[in-house]
């Protein structure tokens, strides 16, 4: 009992090393270095430009919103999927919206 309790701080303690780990192999694969992103926070939505893709997601999809290091992490609502964004791309003004609205 005592190991298997051990065992679950650690897995606790080692999750948002992984995370951030997991979100910048995510960041150079949909951005490769050098490559041009455009982005915006409103109170309703985010809207990315990307090499790939251009989106318009609502901030209703998401549960919740951190910034790790230097990655902003968009939690998608009722899923461990999640959108990895690099924090420099958005104002301190934008990401404090991100997080007020979707935390509302």
């Amino acid at each position: 009992m005592l190991i298997a309790g051990l065992g679950m701080i650690v897995i606790t303690a080692l999750v948002p090393f992984l995370l951030r780990s997991q979100a910048k192999k995510m960041l150079r694969a949909a951005a490769p270095e050098g490559s041009k992103l455009a982005t915006s926070i409103t109170a309703e939505a985010v809207w990315l430009q990307s090499p790939l893709a251009t989106q318009t997601l609502e901030l209703s999809a998401f549960q919740k919103a951190r910034v790790i290091g230097n990655t902003l992490i968009l939690r998608f609502r009722g899923s461990t999927n999640y959108l990895a964004l690099p924090a420099r791309a958005f104002t301190p003004d934008a990401i404090a919206t991100a997080r007020d609205n979707i935390a509302a």
